[in-house]
C-alpha cells in the first residue's frame, strides 16, 4: 500500500470511531424518548383519575339504561 491508501484508511477509521462515539439516533427515537422523560407523576395521577370517572360514569350509565 502506498502512503496516499494508508491516509485514507486511517482518516476512514477515525470517522468510524466518531460516527460509533456519537449515539446516532434517528429524530422520532430522540422526540419518544424526551417524551418519557418528561412525564409527571402529577400528570400519571391524574390520566389515572379521568380514565377512573371515565369508567365509572360509563358503567352507571349503562346500569341506568338497563333498569
Amino acid at each position: 500500500m502506498n502512503a496516499r491508501q494508508d491516509d485514507v484508511t486511517v482518516v476512514g477509521a477515525g470517522i468510524v470511531a466518531i460516527a460509533c462515539a456519537i449515539r446516532l439516533t434517528t429524530p422520532p427515537k430522540q422526540m419518544w424518548d424526551d417524551t418519557l422523560l418528561r412525564v409527571s407523576p402529577a400528570l400519571v395521577a391524574f390520566a389515572t383519575l379521568l380514565l377512573l370517572f371515565m369508567s365509572s360514569f360509563i358503567l352507571v350509565t349503562e346500569i341506568m339504561k338497563c333498569s
